[in-house]
């Protein structure tokens, strides 16, 4: 295993905020094909309540953000054997040669993490001397390749593997009222 991380982050009189982080990982869980992995995010914040133009505005609203980000985060799914074919002895029916050997995993050398685009806007506040915390959020993650497990006929000796298929949206709005 290997992995690179770097993360900076960036204020301007703490009004306008920036973070990024990158990171690559390498792994012997991912096909050989597919060794390493690179993620990434970055996010804008604008502390709304920190300009001078909002005080007199204001009034009664201790702390207000507006935020972005987006990025895609990395999902490892799977055992750290998916990607290899692995065998397992065959103990119930012997031959003449001795033991038999039966596929246990079918491996892909192509398998890789899932790719999540994850895409998020929102804002933060807080109001009445810091009793009431609002925050809300729209986002929208898009998933591709999705990692599953497909099912293949069990004549093949094994009932499932592992590989990178579909897509999944997800999207909508959340928040909380604290």
């Amino acid at each position: 295993n290997a992995g690179f991380f770097m993360n900076t982050g960036y204020s301007i009189a703490n009004k306008y905020l920036l973070d990024i982080n990158l990171r690559s990982d390498g792994t012997s869980v991912f096909g050989s094909n597919r060794l390493f992995s690179t993620t990434w995010s970055t996010g804008l914040a604008w502390n709304i309540h920190q300009e001078e133009f909002m005080k007199n505005m204001m009034e009664g609203i201790t702390m207000f953000k507006l935020r972005a980000s987006v990025g895609n985060p990395g999902n490892q799914s799977f055992g750290a054997f998916n990607a290899l074919t692995t065998y397992k002895f065959n103990n119930w029916l012997q031959n003449y040669y001795g033991t038999g050997l039966l596929i246990d995993v079918f491996g892909d050398p192509n398998l890789e993490w899932q790719k999540t685009l994850d895409k998020n806007i929102g804002f933060d506040m807080s109001v009445l001397s810091n009793r009431l915390h609002l925050t809300f959020d729209y986002y929208h993650k898009k998933t591709d390749p999705l990692l599953a497990s497909v099912g293949i006929p069990l004549s093949v000796g094994i009932s499932s593997r592992m590989m990178n298929v579909g897509m999944q949206v997800d999207k909508g709005f959340s928040g909380t009222i604290r």
